[in-house]
């Protein structure tokens, strides 16, 4: 019940922000339920924390996307002028590449 809450709160805020950082809605949608994945496992964390609980899940987003992009071989700036504002700059989209990976990966699996 209370990562429902928390999901109902947060989804769509995070989910604008990591759409607009990586600018597709499927990696936007994996990064969102990362993130939400990353702040349930250590929800323990925020605990004893004395930022709002806003600025933390967002700086959680914000890891998740730098290790989504890392993960997939995309380079790009991260730039943070008045947090939370922030932006991802992609240098190289490697966005199709990875996912015809994907793909091809799929399709030599033998079932």
């Amino acid at each position: 019940m209370a990562l429902e809450c928390l999901y109902l709160d947060y989804c769509c805020i995070l989910y604008g922000l990591a759409l607009r950082s990586v600018k597709s809605q499927v990696d936007a949608q994996e990064i969102v339920q990362l993130t939400f994945l990353k702040i349930w496992k250590n929800i323990d964390l925020f605990e004893g924390q004395k930022l709002p609980l806003k600025i933390w899940v967002i700086q959680n987003l914000m890891t998740v996307i730098r290790e989504f992009l890392t993960s997939k071989n995309i380079k790009f700036n991260f730039t943070i002028a008045d947090f939370p504002n922030f932006s991802f700059e992609l240098i190289q989209d490697n966005t199709e590449d990875y996912r015809k990976l994907d793909i091809d990966n799929l399709k030599s699996i033998s079932i």
